[in-house]
């Protein structure tokens, strides 16, 4: 079955079976490593990409399913100014992912500072319950992700002036 989407925001035709996994098909067929497929059960999100700008295990996502959608993997965001702010935020913050779950975090991140006005811990704590790994302190973690989500609204402020 030929099917059509956008990864990585590049138009893709691919003949694949309908219920291969898309971890599978993202590594397998388009040598994306980052995902990770650890588990196959959704619970490590070593396989975190994002579906429509929204984070969701890979391993869990039947190729039927992302026909017509927007994937986008680790290797496109970390392609991105607001990638290359959360990291310098997180860094600063001495948060260090292991290279089991980077990935994973980092999509999970990047997706709820981009869609986010404001976070509370809660909402870090929500966005990162689907990673298992405990490579790295969660508040120090918390902090940063909300000083990176002001940093990228004060860069996009200074953009518009």
């Amino acid at each position: 079955m030929i099917i059509k989407f956008m990864l990585n925001n590049m138009k893709k035709n691919l003949d694949a079976d309908p219920s291969d996994r898309l971890s599978d098909v993202l590594r397998n067929d388009f040598g994306l490593l980052s995902v990770n497929s650890s588990c196959n059960t959704g619970r490590c999100g070593g396989c975190t990409v994002l579906k429509d700008n929204i984070p969701v295990p890979a391993c869990m996502v039947r190729m039927f399913s992302v026909r017509n959608s927007n994937i986008l993997t680790y290797e496109y965001i970390s392609t991105t100014k607001e990638f290359e702010t959360i990291t310098k935020v997180l860094k600063a913050m001495g948060c260090n992912f292991c290279d089991f779950c980077k990935h994973g975090k980092m999509v999970s991140i990047y997706s709820l500072v981009l869609s986010s006005a404001q976070l509370t811990e809660k909402d870090v704590y929500e966005a990162l319950s689907g990673n298992i790994c405990n490579c790295t302190d969660f508040q120090s973690m918390c902090i940063g992700v909300r000083l990176a989500l002001n940093a990228i609204k004060r860069g996009k402020r200074n953009e518009r002036k």
